[in-house]
């Protein structure tokens, strides 16, 4: 939820799995929750998320490319193109349930 208190301005959040030490399981756990926070805002896609599958430490991956260029384009650039990215390239689940426990209200500007 601490994500949230910069909506609605736009944050990408990048992540690996293959560091379990990089934070995997906490990443999961408060981008997912806190990513409700814009909906309730009505600009989910203002917050996104990417989590790539094995790759080097300290190295960007290929596949994340065009998920960061998307956000800089939109919210540094100005342009106009689709920023509503939830990937999640290794299909890991995480259970929020137990921490979300309220239905997502809507908020206004």
């Amino acid at each position: 939820m601490l994500a949230g208190l910069i909506a609605p301005r736009g944050l990408l959040s990048i992540d690996k799995n293959r560091y379990q030490w990089l934070g995997l399981w906490s990443s999961l756990g408060c981008m997912g929750p806190a990513r409700l926070i814009w909906q309730a805002m009505g600009v989910a896609d203002h917050m996104g998320y990417s989590l790539s599958i094995d790759n080097p430490h300290c190295s960007f991956p290929d596949q994340q490319k065009e998920d960061l260029l998307a956000f800089i384009n939109q919210f540094l650039l100005g342009k106009e193109v689709n920023t509503t990215i939830q990937k999640n390239y290794p299909c890991i689940s995480f259970n929020d349930e137990p921490w979300v426990n309220w239905q997502v209200p809507t908020l206004t500007r």
